[in-house]
């Protein structure tokens, strides 16, 4: 899927949920579309994941609460997957 797809995706979600920052697609306005970087995911970002997955579903402004998580998530397009699919997993679990 294409990056700029995939940000819609989780924008969309987010939004549906109460959690997009408030200042989410300023931040996407000013980040440049090929060349904006942030450190690589860690470990502790996938123990992180889980977490902050389970925040969103209760409306948690996730960009206020995990900033540096919130960023690698529109710059990482593994983590930012591997988050759409925790989101879809207990989102489903819910119902």
């Amino acid at each position: 899927m294409e990056a700029n797809a995939e940000i819609q995706k989780l924008r969309d979600w987010l939004k549906r949920l109460n959690a997009w920052p408030e200042a989410g697609d300023q931040f996407l306005a000013l980040m440049p579309q090929a060349s904006w970087s942030s450190p690589k995911p860690t470990d502790n970002d996938y123990k992180l994941l889980p977490i902050v997955a389970r925040d969103v579903l209760t409306g948690l402004d996730i960009g206020a609460q995990y900033p540096a998580f919130f960023q690698k998530l529109l710059t990482h397009a593994t983590l930012r997957h591997d988050f759409i699919r925790e989101l879809q997993h207990r989102a489903e679990s819910l119902h």
